[in-house]
């Protein structure tokens, strides 16, 4: 088989917060790893030369186009695959991108999506996917051209008429327009003099135009942000561009932030005859009619992008909005329409679409709490969802447990079979909904059940003293189980040697935070290790606790699992205290987690955590309320802001 050599080819400048992630993204899917720099004054270069990277020092001439191109001139493969810093290959992706190159006899060049993490305001989406051409042959004439946001197609299809360019399903996670990406970088002021140097001499007017209305956005100035965007629109007409339909997005959400709702329901009803295969535009426009009360007209607008279903890759498409996203709005307009059957089986698809998704179970636990005896809800569910597999009684039980449901969540544990891999994960989440239900443990009754439905491991026997001491504020014993717990994870871990530089938490004395190389030894114990060392802070008053920053998803994953537990359980004992501490650590470690996107999801984990308990709040307040009006509208109002919060983390 024809194995073609890739080049990966980057330009960076002060990227050590992300680049190793990146380049070790790619490890299966390049040869090479060529990184130009252009006036790096921190440790991006060293970093990227210890992940292997050839790294060239350029001096920058504010032109990417001319940087992208220097850096494919450096390369030996036939290949070229563009990364920024900032991204990231999906995980598994490497053998797949090597296969789809060995297989293109005829192909010049394959799109990839683009999961754009954005970071908006509550009127927006969280993540967007958009296609780019980042692999293409490495040819003299397959250049870059343009000052900023340089453009590939167009110099291949103009050396190349021909040119065969395939849209594959290869996805880059990029989260560099993240917001404080965005404020740390000086990306705006440093786009917005690119565009305007760009503008004194271009013939691609339109495209500058659109681009600046983008910057204005992100500044929050989105009266200049709506003129460029129609000043884009008079430069060229929008249905012949490649990004016309995203000024129309953009001018819809500038129009809505303004509030100039009549302005904005033209705009999507004049869009939606041209680009009717597109959803965005339906599902906008069924928010706005969402907003105004609309309710029959926002479901149609809902049913509409349902009925398209996910946009097809040519287009730059919000998250979810002809899938679950469109299913979700539909159950929250048929709840105002009182159809609550309709708006069931809507929140059940949404969940069907996207399991991770916590706003449609909210909302379909409560639905059906309302409609049907407690006991039957559990029934429902399985009648809904035809719950036959031990992973989906899994989710189901974990789903329970996140809102705060927990007598449920143990009925399921005992009752259903759970996957094998999930054996230790359903002992320690019985064992926290035992805590989170009685608060101390009984060690003759409450024990012993826990341990008869799911043997707790050496490791989980341990943390359940933690616990306890810590619910019966005894610090002195709850040190004692947190030595015995790092015993036993010095017992198992082997000694690793990687280079590492320290951090100071903000307003944590005495932590710190090491970076570490990789190392597959070190990758399995560091979630136990991140744990302990927050269990460390609970307990100790000095001492310095290292902090591993370079971990795998599933690290991060179990550790904000953590940290949900110990706040949900110092809220439920009215440990205030521990509250105080659970949280401050969680915020400031959100500070300093140098990859992006985990910040987001660790950002996602603590607003869920901190808003399920407003949803229960608001859920349980009662009907016959002497200001019953004025409360229902503004849970209308509260409701939909969580519902948002709640969401983007699945964008």
């Amino acid at each position: 088989m024809n194995n073609p050599r890739i080049s990966l080819c980057m330009i960076v400048k002060n990227e050590e917060d992300v680049i190793a992630h990146c380049l070790r993204s790619t490890r299966t899917a390049a040869d090479e790893w060529i990184v130009v720099d252009t006036g790096s004054t921190d440790r991006t270069v060293e970093i990227a030369q210890n992940e292997g990277a050839t790294v060239y020092s350029r001096e920058w001439l504010n032109d990417f186009a001319a940087s992208r191109n220097e850096s494919i001139e450096l390369a030996t493969g036939e290949w070229i695959l563009v990364l920024d810093a900032d991204e990231t290959l999906e995980e598994g992706q490497g053998e797949m991108l090597r296969q789809l190159v060995a297989d293109a006899a005829d192909a010049d060049g394959f799109f990839v999506r683009i999961m754009n993490y954005i970071g908006t305001d509550s009127k927006q989406a969280n993540s967007s996917v958009s296609a780019s051409l980042r692999l293409f042959r490495n040819k003299p004439a397959y250049r870059y051209a343009g000052r900023i946001h340089e453009q590939i197609v167009q110099p291949i299809l103009t050396a190349h008429p021909q040119a065969r360019l395939i849209y594959s399903s290869l996805q880059l996670n990029h989260g560099g327009y993240l917001p404080e990406v965005v404020q740390k970088k000086n990306k705006v002021q440093r786009n917005l003099e690119l565009l305007h140097k760009e503008l004194e001499n271009t013939d691609n007017e339109s495209f500058h135009r659109y681009n600046l209305g983008i910057e204005y956005m992100r500044m929050g100035d989105f009266e200049h942000g709506l003129e460029q965007l129609r000043s884009s629109k008079a430069a060229a007409d929008w249905t012949l561009t490649s990004f016309g339909h995203v000024v129309i997005i953009r001018e819809a959400h500038c129009l809505q932030v303004l509030e100039r709702w009549e302005e904005a329901i033209q705009l999507c009803e004049m869009a939606v005859q041209r680009l009717t295969d597109f959803p965005d535009l339906f599902f906008v426009l069924g928010r706005i009619y969402y907003h105004l009360h609309n309710w029959s007209a926002a479901r149609n607008a809902f049913r509409q992008a349902l009925a398209i279903g996910e946009a097809p890759p040519q287009y730059t498409s919000i998250s979810g909005a002809g899938t679950y996203g469109a299913c979700f709005h539909l159950g929250k307009t048929c709840e105002q329409l009182r159809d609550y059957d309709g708006a069931v089986q809507h929140y059940a698809n949404a969940l069907k679409l996207n399991p991770t998704l916590l706003s449609p179970f909210l909302r379909l636990i409560g639905l059906l709490a309302h409609l049907h005896d407690a006991e039957e809800v559990t029934a429902k569910l399985g009648q809904l969802f035809q719950l036959e597999s031990a992973k989906t009684w899994w989710s189901i039980a974990l789903s329970y447990y996140q809102l705060g449901l927990y007598e449920q969540a143990v009925a399921i544990l005992r009752s259903r079979e759970m996957p094998t891999e999930k054996k230790e994960d359903r002992s320690l989440l019985l064992l926290r909904c035992r805590f989170l239900i009685d608060g101390v443990l009984n060690e003759d009754e409450d024990t012993q059940e826990v341990q008869r439905a799911a043997p707790l491991n050496q490791t989980h026997t341990l943390q359940k003293s933690f616990y306890q001491a810590l619910v019966q504020n005894d610090d002195k014993l709850a040190k004692l189980w947190l030595t015995r717990l790092e015993d036993r994870k010095n017992s198992s871990q082997k000694n690793t040697a990687n280079y590492r530089s320290e951090k100071t938490l903000p307003d944590l004395p005495h932590v710190s935070i090491t970076s570490f190389g990789n190392n597959p030894s070190a990758e399995v114990d560091a979630p136990s290790e991140l744990i302990l060392n927050f269990f460390a802070y609970l307990v100790q008053d000095q001492g310095k606790h290292v902090l591993p920053l370079d971990l795998p998803p599933s690290a991060y994953e179990a550790f904000w699992s953590e940290l949900h537990f110990l706040y949900t359980l110092a809220v439920s004992e009215h440990l205030f205290a521990l509250q105080a501490q659970v949280q401050a650590y969680w915020r400031s470690l959100l500070t300093l987690l140098p990859n992006p996107v985990e910040r987001l999801k660790g950002r996602y984990q603590l607003i869920k955590t901190v808003h399920v308990r407003i949803y229960q709040i608001i859920q349980s307040g009662r009907d016959n309320l002497e200001y019953a009006s004025i409360w229902n509208d503004v849970k209308l109002k509260l409701m939909t802001l969580i519902d948002d919060l709640l969401l983007e983390g699945a964008f």
